[in-house]
């Protein structure tokens, strides 16, 4: 799952863009893919790195955002740590 996602977040971030909603229920597993098992989904709140977002998320925390208040890959990739985290 974590290679699938960070493939994705790598294309994502390439592109100066970032999924701002990174949590498990965002995550999904899709059957009989070889390549891609795991996708992302919900890009309702994507956008370009390093904006303020316009509303706070509730799952994220005071270390989510930078210290200018600025949603960026950092953020993006703390959101997935934190996944991680929940399921180790």
């Amino acid at each position: 799952m974590a290679r699938n996602i960070l493939t994705r977040l790598v294309w994502l971030h390439e592109n100066d863009y970032v999924h701002c909603d990174i949590r498990l229920p965002n995550i999904v597993f899709v059957p009989g893919v070889e390549n891609c098992k795991y996708v992302l989904i919900d890009f309702e709140h994507s956008n370009k790195s390093g904006l303020s977002p316009s509303e706070h998320l509730r799952d994220w925390d005071h270390r989510t955002l930078n210290k200018k208040n600025k949603y960026t890959v950092q953020s993006d990739l703390y959101q997935f740590e934190r996944c991680l985290g929940i399921l180790i």
